[in-house]
């Protein structure tokens, strides 16, 4: 696949993330530390502005690597309380119950997405 726009959609962690060359991503926790190569083998689809191959469910031979940037805490999520039959919802609950969760900033560099 030739081509400027070059992406990639990869699994990890349950979820999934559409990556293009040069791109810094946010994923789940790896347990690895700043620096390291990380190597993902469940590619879903390769493509570009004119074409794509798509897996069944995966394309058999790709990989994505990506490098480690470190670690960042995510957005809060937040929850709420409420009562069935009463109009209001008490705000200071949100505050009690928000939580952040760690990720890892992954750099995509420019050259190393290839369906092999």
């Amino acid at each position: 696949m030739e081509g400027t726009n070059i992406y990639a959609i990869i699994e990890t962690g349950g979820k999934q993330y559409r990556i293009t060359q040069g791109q810094t991503v946010d994923v789940d926790n790896l347990n690895v530390i700043d620096g390291d190569t990380i190597e993902f083998d469940k590619v879903l689809v390769i493509g570009d502005e004119k074409n794509a191959t798509i897996g069944a469910p995966n394309i058999e031979g790709a990989k994505v690597t990506a490098t480690s940037k470190g670690t960042v805490r995510g957005d809060k999520s937040l929850s709420t309380n409420s009562n069935q039959r009463s109009d209001s919802a008490r705000r200071p609950d949100i505050i009690n119950c928000s939580h952040a969760w760690p990720l890892i900033k992954l750099k995509h560099p420019e050259s190393k997405l290839k369906n092999r």
